[in-house]
C-alpha cells in the first residue's frame, strides 16, 4: 500500500512538473517582427532596425512558436534580436536558436535547420553588399573637383550615356574670344588627388574629355592647364549645371529636402536618377534644437532583392563640421521592408545638414533653423 501510494505521489509530481514547463501551447498571432538595436556608438547615436518577417517565414514560425514544446524559464544564450507580436515579445538568439517569450518567462528552442532557416531570412553573418559603382560602355568623362572647405583634389569617372550626353554638350560651346585669368603658378597640365592649391580655388570643378580639359568656375572655359589661362564658352550655364551635378551626385540615386525646425515641416525631391537596388522613405524627422538632447531619424527601406545594405549617416554643418557620424549594416529581405530608426543628439552650434546613404541611394536634408 505504502508503494502504491509512493508511485502515486511521483506520478502527481510528473504531471505538475510537466504543466510548469510549459506543456500548454502557447498562442502567437503575427505580424512578427525582427528588432536589431545597434550596440556601436560613435557620439552617442543608437541604429535599430525593424524587419516584419515574410508572410512565409511568419506562418512556419508562428506554427512552430504554437505547437513546439516550451521549457519554464529563460536560457543560458545570448540574445542578439527581439521579435515583436500581438502576444509579447521574444528574445531570439541566433547563435543557439533559443526564443524566450519574456512575458511567459518560458523557452523554446529550434531546431538547426530551424535556426538556419531564420537566420537566413534576416541576414545574420551575410557579408554587406558593396554598390557597384557603374561601368558603362561608351564615352566616359573624368571629374576632378577642389572641396569648398578642406581636402585634398577628388575625382570621379562618369561612364555612358550620361557622360555622352555631358560630351555633347561641350561640343557645340564655342568660345566668346574672352579669356579666363589663370587661377595659379602650376605647370601641372592635371592635378593629382593629393593636390592642394591655394584657398581661391575652391569649388573649381574641372571635366577632361580624352585630351581636353576645361575648367568650371565662374565661367566655362577651356584651359591647357588645370590652373592656367582659360578661353572662355559661351551659353555654358546649362553644361555647367549638368556638370557640377553629376559631381554631387553621379552614381547615385539622389534625394534632397528641407526641414523647418519652426514647423517641423520636411519636404523632399527626387534630384538624381540612379541604379540602385535600395529605395527609402522619410517617415519621421524630429530635431529639437537643444543641446544634448536627442533627435530622432525613421526610415522605411525597401530592396529588389536580399541583402546587407551599407548605411553611413552624417550631421554637419554642411561643410567640414561634423556634430555626429554612425553607420552600420542594414539587413533587407528583399520581401518586406526594414524600418531603420536612428537616435542622435544635438548640437545647436552646427547641424545645418543630415546625410543619410543606404546601398547606392543618398538623401541630403537641410536644417532651415530659422
Amino acid at each position: 500500500m505504502k508503494r502504491m501510494i509512493s508511485l502515486l505521489l511521483l506520478l502527481a509530481f510528473a504531471l505538475l512538473s510537466l504543466v510548469a514547463c510549459g506543456e500548454k501551447p502557447v498562442t502567437f498571432t503575427g505580424p512578427l517582427t525582427a528588432v536589431l538595436q545597434s550596440e556601436a556608438r560613435l557620439y552617442g547615436q543608437t541604429v535599430q532596425t525593424e524587419m516584419l518577417l515574410g508572410a512565409e517565414t511568419q506562418a512556419w514560425l508562428l506554427e512552430r512558436l504554437s505547437t513546439g514544446t516550451w521549457v519554464r524559464g529563460e536560457s543560458k544564450c545570448k540574445y542578439d534580436y527581439t521579435l515583436r507580436s500581438p502576444a509579447g515579445e521574444l528574445a531570439y538568439s541566433s547563435d543557439c536558436g533559443a526564443l524566450y517569450h519574456v512575458e511567459g518567462d518560458r523557452t523554446l528552442t529550434l531546431s538547426e535547420e530551424e535556426r538556419e532557416a531564420l537566420n537566413a531570412h534576416l541576414r545574420v553573418g551575410m557579408p554587406t553588399t558593396k554598390a557597384p559603382y557603374p561601368n558603362e560602355p561608351g564615352d566616359r568623362v573624368t571629374l576632378f573637383y577642389y572641396p569648398s572647405f578642406s581636402g585634398s583634389m577628388q575625382s570621379k569617372d562618369v561612364t555612358g550615356a550620361l557622360a555622352t550626353e555631358l560630351i555633347t554638350q561641350l561640343s557645340a560651346l564655342t568660345e566668346t574670344g574672352e579669356i579666363a585669368a589663370a587661377v595659379g603658378d602650376s605647370t601641372c597640365v592635371l592635378p593629382t588627388e593629393d593636390t592642394y592649391t591655394p584657398h581661391t580655388v575652391r569649388s573649381t570643378l574641372w571635366i577632361l574629355v580624352e585630351d581636353t580639359l576645361y575648367r568650371v568656375d565662374d565661367h566655362l572655359s577651356r584651359v591647357e592647364r588645370y590652373m592656367g589661362e582659360g578661353h572662355i564658352l559661351g551659353n555654358s550655364e546649362e553644361c555647367s549645371k549638368m556638370a557640377r551635378r553629376l559631381w554631387a551626385h553621379y552614381p547615385y540615386d539622389s534625394y534632397s529636402g528641407t526641414y523647418d525646425l519652426t514647423t517641423g515641416e520636411l519636404t523632399v525631391d527626387h534630384v538624381f536618377t540612379g541604379a540602385s537596388s535600395v529605395r527609402f522613405e522619410v517617415e519621421e524627422l524630429t530635431i529639437c534644437g537643444e543641446q544634448q538632447q536627442l533627435n530622432e531619424l525613421v526610415l522605411t527601406v525597401y530592396s529588389d532583392v536580399a541583402q546587407t545594405a551599407f548605411m553611413v549617416y552624417e550631421f554637419s554643418n554642411g561643410g567640414c563640421v561634423i556634430a555626429d557620424l554612425g553607420y552600420g549594416d542594414i539587413p533587407l529581405n528583399g520581401v518586406e521592408p526594414t524600418t531603420v530608426r536612428i537616435t542622435f543628439p544635438e548640437d545647436p552650434l552646427f547641424g545645418t545638414g543630415l546625410d543619410v546613404s543606404i546601398g547606392a541611394t543618398k538623401l541630403h536634408i537641410y536644417v532651415k533653423r530659422k
